[in-house]
């Protein structure tokens, strides 16, 4: 099995602006699972802790093998939402793992 985890820090400095942010990204994030069928857990969650170093989201899903997750990686769902969220995002950090 891989953990694929993804932790998103947004360009907006306006705390109620990035949330409203925050949330249009968890809800497209959210629609994948339903066209990427290698996806076997998915969740998304918005830090609650304002502090300098917290990024302002985290993604982690799971999936088979290192296969399944470059279907995912590749899939035109996920590159979709790649190219809409980089009008957003200030930088991206992940980790993959097998457990």
């Amino acid at each position: 099995m891989i953990k694929h985890i993804v932790m998103f820090r947004l360009k907006e400095k306006n705390v109620d602006e990035k949330l409203k942010i925050s949330h249009l990204i968890k809800s497209k994030l959210e629609e994948l699972p339903n066209f990427i069928s290698e996806i076997l857990e998915f969740e998304v969650g918005i830090n609650v802790v304002n502090i300098e170093r917290a990024y302002d989201l985290v993604l982690v899903s799971k999936f088979k093998d290192i296969q399944s997750l470059e279907i995912y990686k590749n899939h035109p769902k996920h590159l979709e939402f790649v190219e809409f969220n980089s009008f957003y995002r200030e930088s991206t950090i992940s980790v993959d793992y097998e457990f």
